[in-house]
This record gives C-alpha cells, sequence and structure tokens, in this order.
C-alpha cells in the first residue's frame, strides 16, 4: 500500500507553527482567561446605562478603547483555541478549550452588547465628530450605518448569548468532515491506494495517471455520498440562520444582509458571476478540449479537469526549495515586504505537515497582537507553492495593516477585496518563473492550472451554486441533499456545457468547501485576482511606481470600501472593464498554450 497520512504525534517539530508565540503555556492562557473575565465586568460596571449619556468625544473614544481591550484579548484566546483545533480535529483537548472560550466568549459579549445599544443612542453628529477626531472612523461609521439595523438591547443580548449555537453548521461541518469522515482504500493495477479527504484534495485530484486520479474521485465520491444528508442539514442551518437574521434587521434580502458587511451592491456582485459565466465559460471549454488531447484521453471526465497539463514537467518541490522560489519570487515588492516574507518562513508562523485529522486547504489566521498564522498540508507539488505564496500575501497584508493601525476596531476587512493581496503574490510567483523562457509553457499551464482554475473556476462554480440556493431559501424552500446536488450539477453543466463528462458525484462538490459557512465569500476570489492581475501586469511594465502605489494600497486594504480600494491602484471597478480584461488575459494563456 502506498504511505498513509502520519499521526499529529508524529509530526516533526520544524513542520508545525509555534503557539507559544501567542501564549507561552497553559498558565498564561488562563491568567489571560481571567483578565477576560475581570475586565468585561470592570466594563460593564462603569458603563452600562452610562455611554448614552456622554457628551464628550474624548470620554466616547476612552470608552471605545476600554472595549476594543477587552475584545483583543478575547480574539487573541478563541484565536489560540481555534488554531489548536485545526492541525488534529480529533485532539479532544483542543476542541474542549476552544468549546469553553467559546462558550465564555458568548457570556461575557452577550452581557456587553448594551455598549453598542447605547453608542447608537447618540446623534449622527455626535458620532461622526468621534469619526473625524479619532482613529475609529471605520467603527464608528459603522455604528451609524447600522443604527436602523439594531434590535432591542434585549434582543441583541440574547443573540450575542446564543453565538455558539449560531457558530454549529460551521463547526459541525469541519468536524464532520476532518474528525468523522472515513474514506476506503482504492486499488489501480494491483497497487493499493490509501484515501482521506486531505489526500484526495492535495493529491489524488491532480495525480498524473489518469487510472489513479480517476478511481480515486469514484471511491471519494461514493464514500462521501453517504455524508451527504448530514453535510445538508448543516448547510440548510447556515442559510436559514441567515435568512432569519436579514428578516431580523429589517433587510430586503438575505443577498442586501450578506452584502451589506462588505460594501458590496447587488450589481456589483451579481456582474461577478454573470460576467464568468458567460465570458470565461468560452475559454475554459476550450482548455478541456486541449486537455482532453493532452492527455490523449477519448473522453474527458470532470475528475480530469486538474490533471497536470504538461505531465512531464511535474517534478516534485520540497518545502525548502519553495522557501527559496517564495523569497526571490517576492523580493520585487522591496527589503520590507521581504523580511516579513522570511519572518513567515523561518520563524515558524506556518504549519506545513500532512498529517491525519489535520484542516484541508490552506489559510491565513490573523491574531490581535501577534504574527498571523498559516496552515498547509505540504505535498511537494508547485500547486502547494502557489497556495504557500497565496496564504503569504495574506500574512504580509495583516502585517503592514496592523504597523499602520494596530488597534482592533480602526479596520474592518471587506470581503471583496480580501484576495487581492494573496492573488497578487500567485500571479508575481507565475512571472518570476516565465523569466526562463524554456518555462513558458509550463509557467502558463501552471497559472491556469493554479491561480486562475482555482479562483476562477473553482471558487466561482461554488458562487454561481450558491446564488441560486439563496435564491430558493428567499422563496422559503426547504432545500435538502438531492437540491443542492442537482443545483450544483446544473451550474457545472451550464458552465462546461458538452465539453466535459460529468463522473457520477461530480454533483457532490458543493460538500467539500468550507466557504458556504462565511457568507458570500466564494465570488470574491475571482474579484480579488482581477485587481491583482491588472496590478501585475502594471508592476511588470511600469515597475516602481507601481509597486508603491500597490504597498501604500496593501496597508489601506481593512480601512476602504472596495470601489475606494480599487482607486488607490487607479482601477475602476465601477465597469467591467477590468474584469473583462481578467477574462481576455485568461483565455490568451490557454490559447499559448500547445
Amino acid at each position: 500500500m502506498k504511505d498513509k497520512l502520519i499521526k499529529r504525534s508524529e509530526v516533526p517539530l520544524q513542520q508545525t507553527w509555534d503557539l507559544t508565540h501567542i501564549f507561552e503555556n497553559e498558565e498564561e492562557y488562563e491568567k489571560n482567561v481571567g483578565i477576560f473575565k475581570e475586565s468585561a465586568t470592570k466594563f460593564k460596571e462603569k458603563y452600562e446605562h452610562q455611554v448614552n449619556q456622554i457628551s464628550d468625544v474624548n470620554d466616547l473614544v476612552e470608552a471605545i478603547r476600554d472595549y476594543e481591550d477587552i475584545i483583543t484579548v478575547y480574539s487573541r484566546l478563541i484565536g489560540f483555541a481555534y488554531l489548536d483545533t485545526q492541525t488534529d480535529m480529533a485532539q479532544s483537548k483542543s476542541q474542549s478549550r476552544l468549546g469553553s472560550i467559546s462558550m465564555l466568549g458568548s457570556q461575557l459579549m452577550s452581557s456587553l452588547t448594551f455598549f453598542e445599544s447605547e453608542i447608537k443612542q447618540l446623534s449622527d453628529e455626535f458620532l461622526t465628530e468621534a469619526a473625524n477626531n479619532s482613529g475609529y472612523a471605520i467603527y464608528l461609521e459603522d455604528v451609524i450605518k447600522l443604527k436602523s439595523r439594531q434590535l432591542q438591547p434585549e434582543s441583541e443580548m440574547i443573540l450575542a448569548a446564543l453565538s455558539p449555537v449560531l457558530e454549529l453548521p460551521d463547526n459541525g461541518y469541519n468536524i464532520t468532515k476532518l474528525s468523522d469522515m472515513k474514506f476506503n482504500s482504492f486499488e489501480v493495477d494491483g497497487v493499493e491506494y490509501p484515501l482521506s479527504f486531505v489526500q484526495f484534495e492535495n493529491s489524488y485530484q491532480s495525480h498524473p495517471d489518469t487510472k489513479v486520479r480517476r478511481a480515486a474521485f469514484e471511491q471519494f465520491s461514493k464514500d462521501l455520498r453517504s455524508y451527504q444528508n448530514t453535510i445538508a442539514n448543516y448547510y440548510s442551518t447556515q442559510v436559514k440562520k441567515e435568512k432569519i437574521l436579514a428578516d431580523l434587521r429589517g433587510y430586503d434580502s438575505v443577498f442586501d444582509y450578506l452584502l451589506d458587511e462588505q460594501n458590496v451592491t447587488r450589481d456589483l456582485y451579481d456582474r461577478q458571476i454573470d460576467v464568468l459565466m458567460s465570458e470565461l465559460a468560452p475559454h475554459m471549454r476550450n482548455y478541456a478540449s486541449k486537455l482532453k488531447k493532452k492527455l490523449g484521453v477519448e473522453t474527458l471526465y470532470y475528475s480530469d479537469l486538474k490533471a497536470p497539463y504538461l505531465q512531464a514537467e511535474a517534478k516534485p518541490i520540497s518545502f525548502d526549495k519553495a522557501q527559496e522560489l517564495v523569497v526571490e519570487a517576492l523580493s520585487v515588492l522591496g527589503d520590507e515586504y521581504t523580511e516579513v516574507v522570511k519572518h513567515s518562513l523561518y520563524d515558524r508562523w506556518i504549519d506545513w505537515a500532512g498529517n491525519v485529522g489535520k484542516s484541508t486547504g490552506g489559510f491565513c489566521s490573523t491574531i490581535a497582537q501577534s504574527h498571523p498564522y498559516i496552515l498547509l498540508s505540504w505535498n511537494d507539488s508547485l500547486s502547494e507553492v502557489f497556495t504557500l505564496v497565496h496564504e503569504i500575501g495574506h500574512a504580509v497584508q495583516s502585517v503592514f495593516t496592523r504597523k499602520r493601525y494596530p488597534g482592533y476596531l480602526q479596520t474592518k476587512q471587506s470581503r471583496y477585496t480580501i484576495e487581492a493581496p494573496s492573488t497578487l503574490n500567485e500571479m508575481l510567483l507565475s512571472r518570476y518563473l516565465l523569466k526562463d523562457e524554456s518555462l513558458t509553457q509550463w509557467v502558463n499551464a501552471s497559472m491556469i492550472e493554479n491561480t486562475y482554475y482555482h479562483n476562477f473556476v473553482t471558487h466561482f462554480l461554488e458562487a454561481a451554486f450558491q446564488r441560486e440556493v439563496y435564491k430558493l431559501v428567499e422563496q422559503n424552500v426547504d432545500l435538502q441533499a438531492d437540491d443542492y446536488n442537482r443545483i450544483f450539477k446544473e451550474q457545472l453543466t451550464k458552465f462546461w456545457g458538452d465539453s466535459v463528462t460529468l463522473d457520477e458525484g461530480a454533483e457532490l462538490t458543493w460538500m467539500r468547501q468550507p466557504h458556504y459557512y462565511m457568507g458570500l465569500y466564494s465570488y470574491t476570489y475571482s474579484a480579488g485576482l482581477t485587481i491583482s492581475t491588472v496590478m501585475s501586469s502594471r508592476i511588470a511594465e511600469k515597475g516602481q511606481s507601481e509597486i508603491d502605489k500597490w504597498l501604500n494600497a496593501l496597508s489601506e486594504t481593512e480601512t476602504q470600501k472596495p470601489l475606494d480600494f480599487a482607486k488607490l491602484l487607479d482601477i475602476d471597478l465601477t465597469t467591467d472593464k477590468p474584469l473583462k480584461e481578467t477574462v481576455a488575459f485568461i483565455g490568451s494563456l490557454i490559447d499559448s498554450l500547445e
């Protein structure tokens, strides 16, 4: 049998992140739990029934800072506990700690909901004055905007107290996927292959051997199907929850509720999906045709779409080699940027081991008053190098932002632009590799397979699926697993047409992503990559002036609304021109493939 994933206890230390950078030991963690309890109690005693009487800007700013201090301590506690669960979801001690701090957080934070209820009773004029004369403009502008969405204080307190229950769909999905799901091994030509969620996502779905790739997909789908009703129940609970909250707060639709937090209009959201469905689909069907010919298969199946286009060029890449590539590729952004990159790579910000029970994919998590943390499951592939450089983009953006805006309540990230810093790094990696002209075909194929397929196809199809789901939720349709299967299959058919034959199990793809538990997130990958595609071209053409523009904007990613952030880069998102130019660029890459 091929190698199985190792247990977490067997992972070498240098492949793990160091959470002692947050809390040195259990005693320090518990000390901060005590600080959280005490500061929340004192805050309530000092400010309850007093905030709505404040008439001096300095007094209001002091109250906000005190509130911010409490949130900062709690975010560090919950962040630490969460990260500790993600490397081994079956570790009961970690899960227990996360559950305990979540319950304590909901109890204490619900007792403090009076603060925002009372602050919203202050006049808009006074709040605007405070916003203009403090570092809390983002926070106070949100307070003013959300006044009309405020419930009665008692209702806000109840909702806050219920937060652990409201988070159950997301938690349940992840525990089911990473702890409870079991997959049977499969056999090809007398060789037995072990199978897990991580192994399929990170290795088998892009395996160069067509027999192995298809057999893995068949077995993975067969075993995944047995969990479809459980996952459907979690997802249905999530969307129903969002619909109820949208109604409670007086939004016209669940779309308006979810997009309001992003400062994005429904037109901008719909345009992203509609343009890609109509204009990207023909290019990707062309890619499917070329891939079919390259693989030498009579029929191109859905399970073939992640196969490497140039199989002979797919060489293993060690993590050490990847570190070198990343530093060299991103050095174009200057010494300050590169220094943060090196810290992320060499100071154990990254957990890159592949082990049983570990969260799938990759993510970057920002921790207040600490450095960010990155999770990967390294598989020696170029696609994983792209994931690494992508997550480092999030990490460096966080460090740059915190340097300019250190306070927790001084910023608020719009998900529409959240993926721009990460995907720009992917583009810079590709352009770095293109310096070797002999690698042009390989790099162009890699850009399609990694950067653009992942962000402009995988996540776009999730977004198209998600939009149809929410339309039905708006009509109070009670959706089941069969409905989700049908909707996802419809999106696949609409996008790929007859260029791809859908294997049995393709319709289950909606079960594989956690993004559905994060609101309208999936469409933002293509939105961010649209911005970064334009910027990477400008950096290549104009050099330092565009780099300086990018680095300044990077620090403002969490303070600007999407259209304003784009304006800092001289990109006009009020039109579909940047998106259509990006689609045309993707088409040119596909046309270049031999």
